[in-house]
């Protein structure tokens, strides 16, 4: 999103008390630093993961900011899916107006129009790591924790817009004289 120009991005997170939740925060606000961006706590909403809570809360959002976002970002596609809904619902288009990325790559996507970009977990290397790990464990009766950091690649389809910088945004121009 950043490097399409958007610097009002909005987030749809998960719940709080899950781990994940808290890690992909630790992502975002680390992003948010690195690229020098301003947060708006406001623009970070808590979701349940489901489909009706990212439509919810990308209407209420929508609807009570006076400045708006010009991008979401959820934590899983199935609240992408809910947030475009209700951008729709506003009378709003995407990627026209507003871009969005998910997080999953589900198979559905490619039902959607338009296509979601979405970041791609490699959700089925995950499950070998994870059975390898429950089998490892059984056989040792060793019950520590393990963290397990798995690459990401983004998958770019129809859902985000490049933006024109805003003019705050762009570095001064020479005039041709």
């Amino acid at each position: 999103l950043y490097e399409n120009g958007h610097r009002r991005i909005a987030v749809l997170r998960g719940p709080d008390g899950y781990l994940a939740t808290r890690d992909e925060l630790a992502g975002i606000h680390d992003s948010i630093i690195r690229l020098k961006m301003k947060l708006y706590r406001d623009w970070i909403v808590e979701g349940d993961w489901t489909m009706q809570s990212g439509y919810n809360k990308t209407k209420e959002l929508f609807t009570s900011c006076p400045k708006k976002p010009t991008a979401v970002f959820a934590c899983n596609d199935i609240m992408a899916i809910g947030a475009i809904q209700a951008l729709r619902d506003l009378g709003m288009s995407v990627p026209e107006d507003v871009s969005i990325i998910g997080m999953n790559n589900m198979e559905q996507l490619q039902f959607l129009e338009p296509d979601l970009t979405t970041i791609d977990g490699n959700t089925s290397h995950f499950a070998k790591v994870i059975t390898e790990l429950a089998y490892k464990n059984a056989l040792v009766q060793n019950h520590m924790g393990v963290k397990i950091v798995m690459p990401v690649k983004l998958v770019i389809r129809g859902t985000v817009k490049p933006l024109i910088k805003e003019p705050e945004d762009r570095p001064a121009e020479r005039r041709k004289e």
